[in-house]
């Protein structure tokens, strides 16, 4: 979930949208918003293999790139950290 959040801020923050709006996520070519099922990290993006379920337009490999990379990163803090304030603290940053 921080990995899909990271995404957003990754196509949010560079185009001046608010992370804080209520703008759903959508497909960058048909413009549809996205569905739950669309917004589970990393499976969602093998399960439609890569392509919005609606018009086909090719989804980037930057989107599970960026959550497998932030769960990847978490799951070593928790390795080091364990479950402490500190890793908490960490995972946020």
């Amino acid at each position: 979930c921080l990995g899909s959040f990271a995404t957003a801020l990754s196509y949010r923050l560079p185009r001046g949208i608010s992370v804080w709006s209520k703008i759903r996520s959508s497909c960058l070519s048909c413009r549809k918003d996205l569905g739950v099922i669309d917004l589970i990290p990393v499976l969602s993006w093998i399960f439609v293999r890569g392509k919005c379920r609606r018009c086909k337009a090719p989804i980037g490999g930057r989107y599970p790139a960026i959550e497998l990379s932030t769960m990847l990163v978490c799951l070593l803090f928790y390795a080091v950290l364990g479950l402490s304030p500190t890793a908490f603290v960490m995972f946020l940053a």
